[in-house]
């Protein structure tokens, strides 16, 4: 007696079963890790706007800043708006320069994601 080499139906049949109960839990793993990555790549992308404003900042002369302000960049086809906003920081009853509390703001579909940095400008 001679045996054919190949695939039964039940063992195509077993694998097609397995592949249709571990596939979905695959593709859902990919999706939720590629959302995961584009949300920390933003959040890095408003960060480092945010810190590139506050060096900007940082540059001009005390009391040019003012106490608030906000500026705009694009930056890889997302918009993000930068809002500052200033407060004197005294010590010993002199005022020693100002703190800053810049917000990064940008959207996602219909939410507004923010990031915050705070720095001190002198």
């Amino acid at each position: 007696m001679r045996r054919r080499s190949g695939y039964t139906i039940i063992e195509v049949l077993i694998a097609v079963i397995i592949l249709a109960i571990v596939l979905p839990g695959l593709t859902a793993f990919v999706v939720g890790s590629r959302k995961a990555l584009t949300t920390s790549s933003r959040l890095e992308q408003g960060t480092a706007v945010a810190q590139t404003v506050l060096d900007s900042l940082a540059f001009l002369p005390h009391g040019v800043v003012g106490t608030t302000g906000n500026t705009t960049r694009t930056l890889e086809g997302t918009n993000y708006t930068v809002l500052w906003s200033t407060s004197p920081m005294t010590v010993s009853g002199n005022t020693a320069g100002s703190l800053i509390t810049l917000t990064a703001q940008w959207t996602v579909g219909n939410q507004v994601r923010q990031s915050v940095l705070k720095g001190v400008l002198k």
